[in-house]
């Protein structure tokens, strides 16, 4: 384990994380509204959370409406199925649920007599396998100005394509940052992601969460990252492709998350 550490800080002081894709971009005219479901099955904690909601008109207060009184079924192995019941307007859940890595799981969203339906399968999980925080020397800045390179490090999945979204927030402040990686070329490998800050004060505690998705859940975040880059917001000024039949925008993912806590000291 040392030897490993040892390696993920030389790599950490050298890497430096870019990455730049294309993007569809729609009119920003006035259209007709789109039905727009986001669903998620937490394999690691078990609900099922879903949103069911309508675009709005681009130059609108409310960039989405919730839709009520949609019917979400979620169907698993041969002939079974769930029913998942409405908590809040256009918000429905379904608590404790188990999943199984490698199954496939199937959901029907009815809205106005139209069903939409996506499927995804399970992966497996992933576990972070240490966090490594090293001082940085970057020219330019006044020195007492401390910056620290961070490197989350974790093992692939050997002989399957896999996907990951990392998050990392300081003293569990939103939004934090994200990172989507995948493992093309590095099929079992040791992957890594770095990010260098400044602000980060003894004392501060670090929050990392690893999620195992969906190929499908990770083309869609890339796309509303990219949109988010180029500064568009609001009502869907975008066409993010999602899994959902029907022209229906959003996903439908299963994911597991493994989540690590560190504390930054001298």
């Amino acid at each position: 384990m040392k030897k490993t550490i040892y390696l993920l800080s030389i790599i950490l002081v050298s890497m430096i994380l870019s990455s730049c894709e294309e993007v569809i971009i729609l009119d920003l005219k006035t259209t007709d509204p789109r039905v727009v479901i986001e669903a998620d099955l937490d394999g690691t904690t078990g609900p099922l959370e879903v949103s069911c909601s309508k675009t709005n008109d681009f130059y609108a207060d409310s960039a989405f409406l919730p839709v009520s009184d949609a019917e979400v079924v979620l169907l698993y192995g041969k002939d079974d199925s769930q029913t998942v019941s409405e908590t809040e307007p256009g918000i429905y859940i379904m608590e404790g649920f188990t999943v199984v890595p490698g199954s496939l799981y199937r959901i029907e969203v009815t809205i106005d007599d139209i069903t939409y339906e996506a499927q995804a399968i399970a992966p497996n999980p992933a576990q972070i396998l240490e966090v490594i925080i090293e001082p940085v020397e970057i020219q330019g800045p006044p020195p007492e100005i401390r910056f620290l390179g961070i490197g989350t490090a974790w093992l692939d999945i050997p002989d399957e394509e896999n996907f990951y979204c990392l998050r990392m927030t300081v003293n569990n402040k939103l939004p934090g940052s994200k990172y989507l990686v995948n493992d093309t070329d590095q099929d079992g490998g040791l992957l890594l992601v770095t990010e260098i800050r400044d602000g980060l004060e003894n004392g501060d505690s670090l929050q990392f969460q690893l999620s195992a998705i969906n190929k499908e859940v990770y083309e869609y975040f890339q796309q509303v990252d990219d949109m988010g880059a180029n500064g568009f917001s609001a009502a869907a000024p975008y066409n993010p492709i999602g899994n959902f039949s029907n022209d229906a925008l959003g996903f439908f993912g299963v994911c597991f998350s493994n989540k690590k806590e560190v504390v930054i000291e001298e």
